[in-house]
Parts: structure tokens; sequence; C-alpha cells
């Protein structure tokens, strides 16, 4: 635009003065907005090249600076401030001040907008260094009113290694009047709202106030490093501060879970001696606080509820602390395996102290303690000095760890101490929970260090206890593959010694109704009795004196002779004659027995009906790990007297024995289970008479074995059966075998002889046997169809009813006392009692009455001196069958008429 055109403006209807002047105001406006524009620009650079030079000395990053000369404010974005574990992080701060003022000694801001606010705090502690820092300090303290909205907290009360504590939508708001600071604040924690208010008068008087409600306290315990709690929490925080540099808490806790409602109440002050807090409880949990509490011999507290009252005084982790309360569902665990439980205790007059790692409680009473005691300690932390002055336990449990499991002592009650040098004195009794825990007494002192026994003596006394929980102590143990159980009821005496760790036991321990199986087999008494000691981990040598049992009854399983078994696929099958498992045992743990002595025994094999022999007598003597042990064996095999004597190396790695063995005239029937399980006939008639004499050489590590074995007028089972083994074998059946076997006196007679090495086992025995049984088979002559004639006929005979109990009549004895008149007088003759019976069919009922009537006539003779070899009971058969009454007939005939083989008759 030309000036003319200016001139002919709509302000061209002014004055021409006026519009110069307009125009001369314009002018000057333009140069005063440019030299404002001039300075502006000065002056922001000159407060950018301030606050940058005092930011960069005080080790503050600050992205932009600008100034608003007109509105005196300085803007400030993406400023990061760093001290130790502390970081602050904003993205705009409006700071109504100038740059000189805030550099200055004594800066003077008006109000304080910012935007973007990030607080990483790494640990409480850390806010010391920002406390410490002058200049950060000055700027605080200048402060009139500050504001901000939305900022995010984020705290590691537990460290770095921890979760952290996050305070989401975080806002602030600070007014100073005169001396008087007002702070507001308000945030997000774990999901509640949480409520803080402070009031500053200066330095020496100040209020701080918070309030959260109804927080996740899962999140919260993590961060403080307390483990994982369940529900919510809720509380109120109060801190005022008094004169002399003392300020007053006062701080209460709530926490729901469930439908459990939990409290802590904390009031106290702080001074420069430190906190003085009074701290009641609800219910309040104890294992966040586990890593703080006390290490009782090496077992933290992992779980507990408490309620109570306390004093707690100190700071800086040295507290100290007294009060009363009660704690409830206690459990300690060492290296994360569980170590003891208290269901409840009660205490009073608890004094602790962090620094000295003590805790003493003047009285307890303690309901439901599970402690165990005993093996590798987890833990190589010193643990606290504890002590008790007195303690009345109930429904106590002790669980003693030993080298092979657990003695666990159920339901104790009475007292205890425990004294600062570490002893703990203790009286207890009671019954266990159920049947099988018995009723224990325990009285003594020991040294505990580090949940093991250090020093001390004791009295146990057990009575009506399973034995199945004394198995730590027992040198009896199974496998995987073949386990091994324990039945029986037991009373037990026994003195305890510790000495540096070691223990060593002495005692009597009396069973009653024992069974031990194993591996098909089985061992019961009715009564087993033994002393003892001294035993232990302080001993090399574990010791019973003796062992004493009475109506055992040994059962083993049955293994069938089959013609596989006698070829050579298995001959070497013997091979494995090692020591028997409970042998391995007492070998493998250095057991000495001085004397054992069983009586009343019985041995059956398969079941326990099917007895071999009974009223069996077991002695041995000086049984121990590599030596030999003498022994004798006497009893009954089906009417037969059975003698043994020798010496056997039990416990070795190759057992070895000498040994003499003598059966005389016994009923064969006792075989007749195995005959029939495998395929052969049974055993009817007849009398077995067996020897063998073993002589073991110890030098050379051999033996030689000769046997003998005599069946006479031995009779089988009319049948053949075409899986009799001995059919497949030699040719033969059992019954002609047997008459192959006759000596012409109505014997059949096999004897023969062996030698070996107890290192290869003891196969070459049973080898040459089948060699001998071979060989003279194929030399016989005798014709089975030749020896199987009728027995002789009676010379004289009696009937007798049978019996199902009592004894035999008048009339029976008179009539049995004819024949027993002949059998004296004529030493040849033989006496045979052949059943006969009515009914139906032969059920078990009547073959027990033929049994024991039969019984009773050889008892009758026996007692009269007519030996058990010239009596011949015969088994009941179908064949047997009669019309009349049954009865047994007793018939005189010669012996020499008898023959082997099938009946006939």
């Amino acid at each position: 635009m030309r000036a003319q055109r200016l001139f002919h403006h709509p302000v061209g209807v002014f004055p021409f003065g006026a519009r110069w002047y307009l125009a001369g105001l314009s002018v000057l406006m333009l140069v005063l907005l440019a030299v404002h524009f001039v300075i502006h620009i000065q002056a922001q650079e000159h407060a950018r090249q301030l606050i940058r030079g005092w930011m960069g000395e005080a080790h503050i990053d600050v992205a932009h600076v600008r100034y608003h000369l007109l509105r005196n404010a300085l803007l400030l974005e993406d400023i990061r401030i760093r001290r130790g574990g502390v970081e602050l992080g904003i993205g705009q701060a409006l700071v109504r001040a100038d740059a000189a003022s805030l550099i200055s000694e004594q800066p003077h801001l008006g109000h304080v907008e910012l935007s973007g606010v990030r607080l990483v705090v790494g640990r409480p502690g850390d806010l010391q260094m920002w406390r410490d820092d002058a200049r950060l300090g000055r700027i605080w303290t200048a402060i009139e009113s500050m504001r901000f909205d939305q900022g995010e907290l984020v705290m590691y009360p537990g460290g770095r290694n921890r979760p952290a504590m996050r305070f989401d939508a975080w806002s602030l708001t600070l007014q100073r009047e005169a001396k008087l600071i007002a702070l507001h604040g308000a945030a997000e924690l774990a999901g509640a709202p949480v409520r803080v208010e402070a009031t500053m008068a200066g330095t020496e008087s100040w209020t701080i106030r918070g309030t959260w409600r109804e927080g996740r306290a899962a999140p919260l315990m993590a961060a403080l490093g307390w483990g994982d709690l369940p529900g919510l929490v809720s509380g109120d925080l109060g801190i005022r501060s008094q004169t002399g540099g003392r300020s007053r808490l006062m701080a209460t806790i709530h926490l729901e879970d469930g439908n459990n409602r939990r409290s802590l109440i904390i009031e106290g002050v702080a001074g420069k001696d430190g906190w003085d807090l009074q701290v009641q409880a609800g219910d309040w949990p104890l294992a966040p606080w586990s890593a703080v509490l006390p290490v009782v011999h090496g077992k933290r507290l992992k779980q507990g509820w408490w309620r109570g009252r306390m004093r707690l005084t100190g700071g800086q982790g040295q507290w100290r602390g007294e009060g009363d309360g009660v704690l409830d569902d206690l459990a300690w665990a060492a290296g994360g395996r569980g170590e003891g439980a208290l269901k409840q205790l009660r205490y009073r007059d608890m004094h602790w102290s962090s620094a000295g790692r003590k805790l003493h409680i003047g009285e307890a009473e303690m309901r439901g303690l599970d402690m165990r005691i005993g093996g590798k300690p987890a833990s190589a932390d010193a643990g606290w000095a504890c002590s008790i002055g007195h303690a009345a336990l109930r429904d106590t449990s002790i669980r003693l760890e030993m080298p092979r499991g657990l003695l666990e002592l159920t339901g104790l009650a009475g007292e205890a101490g425990l004294g600062a040098d570490g002893l703990l004195g203790f009286s207890l009794a009671g019954s266990g929970h159920g049947d099988a825990a018995g009723l224990w007494s325990l009285k003594g002192r020991l040294g505990l260090e580090q949940g093991r026994w250090r020093q001390g003596a004791l009295e146990v006394e057990g009575r009506d206890v399973a034995l199945q929980r004394l198995r730590p102590f027992l040198p009896l143990a199974g496998t995987e593959q073949t386990p091994l159980s324990i039945g029986g009821t037991a009373t037990v005496s026994a003195a305890v010694v510790v000495t540096k760790g070691l223990w060593r036991m002495q005692g009597e321990l009396d069973v009653a109704g024992l069974l031990l199986m194993h591996a098909g087999s089985q061992w019961r008494a009715d009564r087993l009795r033994l002393e003892f000691g001294p035993v232990g981990s302080a001993v090399d040598v574990q010791q019973i004196g003796n062992i004493e049992a009475a109506d055992w009854h040994y059962v083993l399983p049955m293994h069938p002779f089959t013609a596989m078994s006698q070829g050579r696929e298995t001959a070497g099958a013997g091979h494995s004659s090692g020591p028997a498992w409970w042998a391995r045992l007492l070998h493998r743990d250095n057991w000495v027995i001085r004397t054992l002595h069983f009586t009343k025994g019985i041995i059956s094999l398969g079941r326990e009906s099917s007895a071999w022999a009974t009223d069996l007598t077991l002695e041995a003597d000086g049984l121990q790990r590599n030596a030999f042990t003498s022994f004798r064996l006497r009893g009954d095999i089906d009417g037969g007297e059975l003698s043994v004597r020798g010496r056997w190396n039990l416990l070795a790695g190759v057992p070895a024995f000498g040994m003499r063995a003598r059966l005389r005239h016994a009923r064969p029937f006792f075989l007749n289970e195995w005959l029939r399980a495998s395929g052969m006939p049974g055993l009817i008639r007849g009398r077995l008479s067996a020897s063998l004499d073993v002589d073991n050489d110890e030098a050379s590590g051999t033996y030689v074995a000769r046997a003998s074995l005599r069946l006479g007028r031995g009779r089988v089972e009319d049948a053949v059966l075409p899986d009799d083994p001995l059919l497949a074998w030699l040719g033969y059946g059992l019954g002609d075998v047997l008459a192959r076997l006759d000596d012409g006196r109505g014997e059949a007679h096999l004897a023969f002889e062996a030698s070996g090495s107890w290192a290869r086992g003891w196969p070459a025995l049973g080898l040459a046997m089948r060699e001998a049984l071979r060989q003279k088979i194929e030399n016989s002559q005798n014709d089975r169809d030749g020896m199987a004639g009728r027995d002789a006929a009676a010379l004289y005979e009696a009937r007798v009813r049978l019996h199902g109990s009592g004894g035999l009549s008048h009339n029976e004895r008179a009539r049995l006392r004819k024949l027993w008149r002949h059998l004296r007088t004529h030493k040849g003759w033989v006496l045979d009692i052949e059943p006969v019976w009515t009914g139906e069919q032969l059920e078990d009922a009547m073959v027990r009455r033929i049994l024991y009537t039969q019984h009773l006539v050889e008892s009758f003779m026996a007692q009269r001196g007519i030996h058990a070899g010239r009596i011949f009971p015969t088994l009941p058969r179908q064949q047997d069958h009669g019309e009349d009454l049954g009865y047994v007939h007793v018939l005189i005939r010669p012996a020499v008429a008898s023959r082997a083989g099938g009946d006939k008759n």
C-alpha cells in the first residue's frame, strides 16, 4: 500500500494530526514489540544457560527449558533426577519463578504444575539421600503451592529383587501459608484407594494421616518380601511430631481372609534412641515376618497366627520385645522340609532380643506340639538361644529321626523346661491317638543343638505299642521288590545316653502277636522277649543279649517238584544259597545275639494249616558276623522225633555249616500236600526215617554230606498220574519207585554221599540224591506187580468208635490193652490203625475225627512202650466207607508181610 492510499484509508476521516499520531503510535508499538521479543529471547537464553548450568552441577537432566517473561514462569520438559536407588521423571514442570530466583541460595517459587510424574524408589532408605541434598531441599521449602495428577509411584520395599508396590493414578496438592504446609495425596494401591494428608509447621511440628481400604494383600506382601498372603487389607496410619525431636505413631491394619477378620494395632513414639511401640494383635499372620523371627534349632517359622500384646523397642534391625499372648497353628521348616508344628502356645513373661539373639519365656502352655528331632541339620544358622522357665504340654508328638526312619511318640502330656544352656528337661507320659500308638513315658534331660541331640540321658517306656512304630530301631528292612511287613504289639523299656551327638541305648523289648512277612514266607510268635544293648550310633557293634520266643510259627512258600526242575536247565539253581534276607541285615549293621531260645514252634509249607514240624525248640549261641554259631533244633514231624545239632556261620557272605540231623519214624502224611501239588499221588501209610550228616572243613571252605532215607511199609494212593514228574524223569511213578527201592523187608531205602564247595552253593547234595536214585532204580530187580500183594491177615483186632474230643472209654482201653500184651511179646509184629467212615461223603469233619481217634490209639500204645516205628495209621480213603457207625479198626499183623506200592486191599 502506498502512502497516498494510506491517507485515503477510512482513518482518513480523522484530522491530519490524529492520523499522524496513530501512525506514530503504530510504529512505536512495532518498535516496542520488537524490543520485547529481543528482551524475551535474551531472557530465555539467559534462563536456559542459568538453569542448565545449575542443573548440571546438581546432576539433574532436563531436555528443554523455556522462560515466559510476561508470566514470569519457567517451563521445564523431560526432567530426570537420580539419587542412589531413587529415580524421578517429570514430563513437564511449569514453575512460576524466574531463573535467578530458582538457582539462588534463597529461592522463591510460586505455583508449580507438574505432569507425567513417575517416581521409582528402590529402597525406602534411599530417600535419605534426597533429604541430604541441599539444592533439592531449598527448592522444596521454597514452593508455595504444587499440584499434579495421574502420576505413578513405584516402590521396592524389599529391594529390587522383589516385586514392586505400585501406586497408580497418583495425585498430589501442596499449599503453603506462612510456615504452615498442607499436603493432600491420593492414589490406587492394588486396586484400593489410598488417601494421605499431611500438615507441617516448620521442621518441629508436623502430622501425617493416611488411609487405604480393601486392597489385595498378596501383591503388598510380595512387595514387602513377606510371602503370599490371601485376603484384603485395610488400614489407618497417623504420625505426629512431638517436642524433643520425638514423633508418635498410631497405625491400625485389618486383614479380611474369608470369614476371618484379623487386626494389628501399633502405638508408640520414635526418638533419637529408636522406637518404643505397643503392639496389639488379633489373629495376625506371622508367616510374613519369618525372616526376622527367632530361628529355633535351624528351623524357621513358616506359619502361625498371633494374638496378644507386645512392647517393642529399638530400631535399625536391633529390636527387643516383651509381652504375653497366644500363638495358634504354628509350623516350622528347615530347608523347605516340614520339621514341626504346634497347635497352640500360650506364653507369659516373654522377652526377646534380636541383637543378642535370645528368647526367654517365663511360663508356657503348649497344645498339639509335633516336633522332629535328629537327622542332619538343614541350616548352618546357629539359631537363637531359647529358654523356657516352665512349660505344660498336652497332646504332644515327638518324631525321633533314626538312620532307618522315624520313631513317632504321640499323645504325650507333662511338663518341660529349657535352660539357657540348651538343656531340655522333660517328663512326659500319655496315650496316643488310636490303639496302635500305645502308652509312652519319657523322662530325662537332653541338650539340643540345631535340632540334634548333643548330650543328655533319658528313660523311655512304651506299652501296647504297634511294633511297626518301632521299626527304625529294629534290624529289619525289606526292598521295593520284596517288602517286609511287621505286626505285633510291643512293650519297650530303655535307657538312652547321648554324648557329642551320638546315642547308645540299653533295655528290654516284649512283643505279643509278632508277625513278619517277606517274599512269601511269614514268621509268627505269640510272645517274643529280648534284651538289647548297647545299641546305637555310639557303638560299632549292636548287641542283643537273649531272645526268647514261644508259640512261634514259620510258614515257608511251597515249591513243587517238577520234571523240569530235575533237568540240566536248572541244575544250577541251587547256587543261590547265599545268606537269608534277615542274615544279610544283621551282617550289614554288625549285630551280635548272645543266645536264642524259641519254644513250641511250628514249621508249615505253603499255608499255615499244613504243618510239617510241630513242638519245635530252637536254641543258638553266639550269633555274630563271620563266626560259627552253635545251634540245636528238636521237635516232632508227624509223630516222628526230629533232632538237629550243629554249627552254622549264618552271618557270612558265604554261609557254611556242619550238622547232625535225625528224623525217626515220622508218618509221611505231612508230605502229601507237596506231593499232590507236584503231580504225584499222596502217601496213605508208612513211617519215614532220615539222617543227614554234614562235615565242614573251615580251612578249605568245603563240605562232605552223607544222607539216608527210609520209608517203612509205605503205601501210596491208588493212582497213576500222567503229570507225575518222576514218570517223565525216571520212567516210573511214585508207587513204582518205592517198590523198586524196597530192601526186601518192607522198607524203601536210599543212601548217598556228596561233597562240594560252599562258594558254589549246595546243589551237589541234590544232584547226588538224583543220581543215587536213578542208579538204584536201574539196578533194582524188584517187580512192582510182585511187590503189591495183600497185607497179611490180621492176627488180632479191635474196634474203637470215632471220637471228636475226650479220651478212650473203659471198654476201649480194655480191648487195646489185650492187643498191647501181644505186641509186647512179639517184637516183629506191627499195629495197623485203619479207618471206617459212614455218611454221604468223606468230609473234613469226619477226617478230623478219624485222625483224632487214631492219635488216641497211638498215644495209648506209646505210653506203654510200643515204639512209634511199629504203629501204622492209615489215612482215610473213599473205599474205607462202611455201613455201620464210624470207627477205627486196630489190627496186629506180621511186619514182613507188608509190600510197598499201590493198595490192592
